[in-house]
Formats: structure tokens, sequence, C-alpha cells
């Protein structure tokens, strides 16, 4: 190592927070093939689980995570879009860190219910 340089460490098996910007980063081809790279496009969100289980909603944004063995799977998700789609298990509909993103009304049996919006055809219940 050479006089003025540092060494950083990182844990492995969490998120990798770049000390810089990724783009600089990934410039370095080792480092590149070292990390999965999750994106997430606007208007969407993006459910992420490692082994089979759920862990956090990531927002429109990059995620860099280390290669490490861990089996990772995402669900990209439309929030534009008024109906939650059937890929979305519904045990996790009542999940601390989706609700932010849902939003439900419920309509007795005895009334009925319209529902309105600026971009989609009146809908009744």
């Amino acid at each position: 190592m050479k006089s003025g340089e540092t060494v950083t460490e990182f844990a492995l098996n969490v998120y990798f927070t770049p000390p810089t910007e990724l783009n600089i980063l990934l410039k370095d081809k080792a480092l590149e093939q070292m990390l999965d790279i999750i994106s997430v496009p606007d208007k969407h969100i993006c459910l992420f689980y490692e082994n089979g289980n759920f862990q956090y909603v990531l927002q429109p944004g990059r995620y860099p995570f280390w290669k490490m063995g861990t089996e990772r799977n995402t669900v990209m998700i439309d929030i534009s879009k008024i109906e939650i789609s059937d890929d979305i298990p519904k045990n996790l509909f009542g999940n601390a860190k989706l609700l932010p993103f849902l939003r439900s009304f419920t309509v007795p049996a005895h009334h009925k219910g319209i529902l309105c919006t600026w971009t989609e055809n009146i809908r009744k219940f």
C-alpha cells in the first residue's frame, strides 16, 4: 500500500454501500464481476428475497449486492397500476415493509363502492 492510500472493509453479507459514485467504481472490471446490480425503474418497486425469504422493498434506483452464493430473487411491481398483480403473495399485504406502497379500502357487503381515477375507467365493486 502506498502512502496516502486507505483500505475500506465491507461486509459481504449485506447491501454494498459504495463510498463514491457507483458508475465510477464499476469501471473497475474486477469489482464489477463481484457485484450483482439490481436496477429498479421509475414507477416500480422491487420485492427482494434472499434464500426464499422476503427481505425488503427496493425503491427506484440501482442497488449493488455482493455475489456470494446467496440465492436472491426479485419481483418487479409497477406501482402506476391500480390493481395489485397476482405475483405478490397475499401474505405480504400486512408486512410493514410493503404497507407504505399499498392502499386499500373496505366496502361493507351492504354498500357499493366506486373507484374513480384520472387514468382508468370507473369500476363498480
